[in-house]
């Protein structure tokens, strides 16, 4: 090298570079949130004109004799590209009854998903949920996880519970929706699943959730859209 060349580097009089270090650019991690949404008793179709007035999807655990009653409403959220998942016929307590009571209670499902909303939206079933996350005990919660595999469905749980709060005295159902809110956001993390009921005030916490995850750029999605989902 040059002495001169030499002098210059070394005293940092040579002010363009021999070559560019480009640093590598930090990536911001996806903020996913999968909305669940169980039982199907109210709102429901104010919930489901929610969804699709701001196009996020739902992973709804709906009863199946919930569905019996009118499963119009049911057909066409799929149609529009909402999710459904099990959450049995009759929704007991699985931890307060028998092994033939959940058997007979599957079966149920099964004839009534397929006689109302066909054969095919059963089959795309993906997900069970267990009412009020109660797995059962012993032979039941044997007979039922047993059963949940045959069907190749995978356990749906949650990150967050957005219905009911726990606290001294156990748990009870929130009454404002603003707090609701501020638990979510309190909570999030990169994947979420926060847990909803068709009833009040969820139906109005779960749009300021939407409302809120939009804004900050966080993605909706299917719970069968991925493969990590708890």
């Amino acid at each position: 090298m040059d002495r001169r060349l030499f002098a210059k580097l070394c005293l940092g009089t040579v002010s363009a570079p021999l070559f560019a270090i480009e640093k590598p650019k930090e990536q911001k991690e996806e903020t996913k949130v999968f909305l669940t949404i169980d039982d199907g008793w109210h709102y429901k179709k104010t919930i489901l004109e929610m969804a699709d007035h701001y196009k996020v999807p739902l992973n709804m655990f709906i009863i199946g004799k919930i569905i019996e009653e009118d499963p119009t409403v049911w057909q066409k959220a799929i149609e529009k590209g909402h999710m459904l998942g099990s959450h049995s016929q009759h929704h007991p307590k699985f931890s307060k009854t028998d092994k033939k009571t959940i058997y007979n209670d599957f079966k149920e499902y099964q004839k009534c998903v397929v006689n109302t909303l066909g054969k095919e939206s059963f089959e795309k079933i993906k997900y069970f949920r267990f009412p009020y996350g109660d797995r059962g005990k012993g032979e039941v919660k044997t007979t039922a996880e047993g059963i949940i595999s045959d069907n190749g469905w995978h356990q749906s749980w949650w990150t967050m519970d957005l219905s009911f709060s726990s606290n001294g005295y156990g748990v009870k159902a929130f009454k404002s929706p603003q707090d609701q809110l501020r638990k979510f956001v309190s909570s999030v993390k990169s994947v979420n699943v926060p847990l909803f009921h068709f009833k009040d005030p969820d139906v109005r916490a779960l749009e300021l959730v939407i409302q809120y995850g939009l804004s900050k750029g966080y993605k909706f999605c299917r719970l069968d859209s991925e493969k990590h989902i708890v």
